[in-house]
């Protein structure tokens, strides 16, 4: 009814996706994040909240799952995209920053030398 590109189905992708991840089947719950990804960058933009969450959830999933530099792109993307939309010291920009720190950390990149610059430390 509502097609397979509608906001409301990456809605309950994401939904289909928590549920596994919290049974434990954090693999099975890949692709239905990825695609609830897309569909929100296609049908929301990429600066939109419900889109920044999806990256969000990809990125947890990939630190999850042992792959920290994935994880850590992801982070670094919703990162420029939230400085961009919401300013630097919006709460949400600073939780995004918190969770790029302990992958970062996790990686034993503390003085942040990728594309985090030492002086948001």
């Amino acid at each position: 009814m509502l097609g397979p590109d509608h906001a409301d189905i990456a809605r309950s992708l994401s939904s289909l996706a928590g549920l596994l991840w919290t049974r434990g089947d954090v693999a099975g719950a890949q692709p239905f994040l990825e695609r609830a990804f897309a569909i929100r960058v296609k049908a929301l933009g990429s600066d939109h909240p419900d889109t920044m969450k999806s990256l969000d959830e990809l990125a947890r999933l990939h630190e999850a799952q042992g792959d920290l530099a994935g994880a850590r792109l992801m982070f670094e993307r919703g990162l420029a995209t939230r400085e961009k939309v919401l300013g630097p010291q919006h709460l949400s920009t600073a939780t995004n920053l918190s969770n790029l720190g302990a992958v970062l950390r996790a990686q034993s990149d503390l003085g942040g030398r990728g594309s985090c610059s030492s002086a948001r430390w």
